[in-house]
Parts: C-alpha cells; sequence; structure tokens
C-alpha cells in the first residue's frame, strides 16, 4: 500500500471514529427568549425588544444558516437532526407579543410560541382571553403554559408548582381548547428535579429552560428546549449561537 493511500485510510477511520472531526457532527436547535415588545428604541431593555430589533435578530439568524421551527415540529421531532434552526418564544403574554411582534413574524413567515402566566390575563399590558384566542387563531402563535402564579419552583414545594401548574393548564385548556402538546416554561428559568419528574408523570412532554443540569435525562424528566435571553438592542446573533452551540457541543459558527 502507498503512503498516500495509508494515509487516506488512516483519515478515513479518523472521521469514522470521531464523526466531529473536520466540521459539526449534528445540528443546532435555538430557543430565542422574547418578553414585552415596544415601539420606541429608547425603552428597550436586556428584557424589552423592538419589531425593529426582533426582525434584525431573526434576518442575522437566517443570514448565518438557520431556518425557523415551530415548537410544535421540535416536540414532534419532525425536522432534519443535521440542520440549524430556531424556535421563537415569548415569555409572560403581553399584549405587545400580539400587536408588535406579530405583523413582523406574519410578514417573515415565522411561527413563534407564547408562554402565558394565566394569572395576568386580562390585567394591564396583557393579553386578554379574547386576545390570546386571536393570537391563536391568526396562523402564527401557538400558547402554552408559563404556570399560573409565575412563582420559581425552588420557592414552592413539588406539590404546590405541581398544583399550580395544573391551574394554569385547566385555564388554558378551558379558554383556549386542547393544545397538540402539553408543554411549560419554568417561571424565571428556575427548577428542581423533583418537579421535573412530577411534570413528566403528569404528561408534560417538553419543559422549557435556559440551562441543562447536569443531572437531567430525558427518560425521566421528558424534554427540553434550551433558549438563549436575546436583548432588547444590538443583539449580536452570531455570539448568540455560538454560545448556545458550544454549550449544546455543536462546533462554533465562523
Amino acid at each position: 500500500m502507498s503512503k498516500r493511500m495509508l494515509a487516506a485510510v488512516l483519515l478515513l477511520a479518523i472521521v469514522m471514529i470521531f464523526p466531529g472531526c473536520g466540521g459539526k457532527n449534528k445540528g443546532d436547535v435555538l430557543g430565542l427568549m422574547y418578553h414585552h415588545l415596544v415601539e420606541d428604541p429608547a425603552q428597550a431593555t436586556a428584557w424589552i425588544t423592538t419589531p425593529d430589533e426582533l426582525r434584525n435578530n431573526l434576518t442575522d439568524l437566517q443570514a448565518l444558516g438557520y431556518r425557523p421551527l415551530s415548537l410544535e415540529d421540535y416536540a414532534a421531532e419532525n425536522y432534519d437532526p443535521m440542520g440549524d434552526y430556531f424556535i421563537v418564544t415569548f415569555d409572560d403574554g403581553y399584549l405587545s407579543n400580539l400587536t408588535l411582534a406579530g405583523p413582523v413574524l406574519e410578514e417573515m413567515d415565522i411561527p413563534a410560541a407564547i408562554f402565558v402566566i394565566t394569572g395576568c390575563v386580562g390585567t394591564p399590558e396583557y393579553m386578554t382571553w379574547e386576545d390570546l384566542r386571536t393570537a391563536r387563531d391568526g396562523g402564527v402563535f401557538t400558547l402554552y403554559s408559563h404556570t399560573h402564579s409565575h412563582k420559581s419552583a425552588p420557592d414552592m414545594t413539588t406539590e404546590e408548582f405541581l398544583a399550580d401548574a395544573a391551574v394554569a393548564w385547566d385555564e388554558l385548556t378551558t379558554h383556549l381548547g386542547e393544545g397538540e402538546h402539553k408543554i411549560l416554561s419554568y417561571p424565571n428559568g428556575a427548577y428542581t428535579k423533583e418537579s421535573m419528574k412530577a411534570l413528566r408523570a403528569a404528561g408534560y412532554e417538553m419543559l422549557v429552560i435556559q440551562e441543562k443540569p447536569k443531572w437531567f435525562r430525558e427518560k425521566h424528566h421528558g424534554r427540553l428546549l434550551l433558549r438563549v435571553n436575546v436583548p432588547g438592542r444590538g443583539a449580536d446573533m452570531k455570539e448568540i449561537a455560538n454560545y448556545h452551540r458550544t454549550r449544546c457541543g455543536v462546533g462554533k459558527l465562523h
């Protein structure tokens, strides 16, 4: 065997053993976390963005090779695991999600999920049940639970947290109908091992958090969507994507 042929065989063996060599060996699903929107850029903060910034964020991600993915398709595993995707999500249920984010998402043909604090429905700045039905029927948004009280799981017993989540899900089902998937976004991104197991046993198929705990096991705790908060102005989407890719073990964008 020639030296050139031997080198080619060795390289092929290395690539077969370590499939990530020379490039990524799997795709990335990046959860984007937004909250409230305003029209005035001067009012933007780490947690409040503008329609223009939202449009810029999503345009930049698509320029980086990411494609939009609905939370429903992610839950159903209806996507190419080798591809790069982003999922747009909004926490809390602000009216601005419908009035300011909705037109941008509709224009760009990008789906999004809203995690609703049912205890805030109808209070100032939040959507009413009628607004939520409008959002549900508009073809852009799907609606899920952000619990009823928005209390952090570590500040409650597992039984209290499960009961609070059950109130929210019952209210969502009563007012909006039963969704295809049962998904919950943890308030403040704070979770406990016990609450994850309890939610799994109660039929929740996916939980939404920011950081994956070392002890997490899908068979015990369900599936996860990991998200990154997108600041309201000047967000570097390549930096955000690379942060997420690094923590998920996916090769960085260059």
